[in-house]
């Protein structure tokens, strides 16, 4: 098989002209990874622009999601170039928000991931009293979101058609969370960019403050 594609946990290869396979990384958790297929099944049923999830596949002891190929380059390079800067970004946040437009009771929660990143990472009471504090003190919702929406998880087929991938995870959060989430990781690399995404969004930087500092937090426990 032709490796098209790398990661932290997995790698990406070419089965056909229309579908690829994502290998896991061997001991990569396989609660995880059938989350991960639910999540992307999820995607299809809510007619999300998302490859197509087709199956869970075992290849030389390492478990594997089939998707459908998705041809073209990721939006951050469609960015870095500035051509059709404005309808792209227009897309893009068109894209996320299609995620919000769905509720779902029985997925993962925001607060109990935060939670979850906490365990073994955090030995001090006091700190983990503090940070228990901090999460508990932001809204339940059931919204569905990407949960890591970013420049490299977002790809402009030869069509113009925009697609998103990597449905780890998603969860049910506000929006303002997964927003927050993406303005963060945009303004890592242009403070000017992530205001003119957050402009699009109809937000400002002081409406999604709070959940910025949760972001902040989860980044640090994520490693």
């Amino acid at each position: 098989m032709k490796q098209i594609g790398k990661g932290l946990t997995a790698e990406v290869f070419e089965l056909s002209e229309d579908k690829v396979i994502k290998l896991f990384n061997k001991g990569y958790p396989k609660q995880a990874i059938r989350r991960e297929f639910r999540n992307a099944r999820l995607v299809n049923s809510f007619k999300i622009n998302g490859p197509q999830a087709f199956e869970m596949k075992e290849v030389d002891g390492r478990t594997g999601i089939v998707y459908g190929y998705v041809k073209g380059q990721c939006i951050e390079s469609v960015f870095d170039s500035g051509v059709d800067l404005e309808r792209n970004l227009q897309g893009f946040c068109q894209l996320q928000k299609s995620f919000y437009n769905h509720k779902k009771l029985f997925m993962l929660d925001y607060k109990t991931y935060g939670r979850a990143l906490m365990a073994g990472k955090v030995s001090d009471k006091k700190e983990a009293s503090e940070y228990l504090r901090f999460i508990n003190s932001f809204p339940n919702a059931n919204t569905v979101v990407h949960g890591d929406f970013h420049p490299l998880n977002v790809f402009v087929e030869e069509d113009g058609s925009l697609k998103v991938i990597d449905f780890m995870n998603m969860m049910r959060s506000p929006a303002e969370y997964d927003i927050a989430r993406t303005y963060f990781l945009i303004g890592a690399v242009s403070a000017d960019f992530a205001e003119a995404y957050l402009s699009v969004m109809g937000y400002t930087a002081d409406e999604i403050s709070g959940y910025v500092e949760l972001v902040k937090l989860y980044r640090k426990l994520e490693g």
